[in-house]
């Protein structure tokens, strides 16, 4: 082999692996950017669940909670 030929293979190796790399790496970011917004969203999705859980506890409450009971017995009083 010529060492002129080599070299020619050598960079034309050294700029696939330059170009595979930058194509990883646009995936890799496109990836993150994905999971972000995925986890932004879970997060948010959290939050209002927690809210609906307040509500929903605090219906319950009111409704069978001991408050609920002495209203009831008040009524049967009159």
């Amino acid at each position: 082999m010529v060492l002129e030929t080599l070299d020619a293979e050598v960079r034309a190796y050294i700029r696939d692996i330059e170009r595979q790399k930058a194509e990883a790496q646009s995936v890799i970011e496109e990836l993150t950017g994905k999971h972000k917004a995925a986890a932004e969203e879970n997060n948010l999705l959290k939050i209002r669940y927690l809210e609906l859980k307040e509500r929903y506890d605090l219906l319950l409450f009111k409704r069978f909670g001991r408050a609920a009971e002495q209203l009831l017995r008040d009524k049967k009083q009159w």
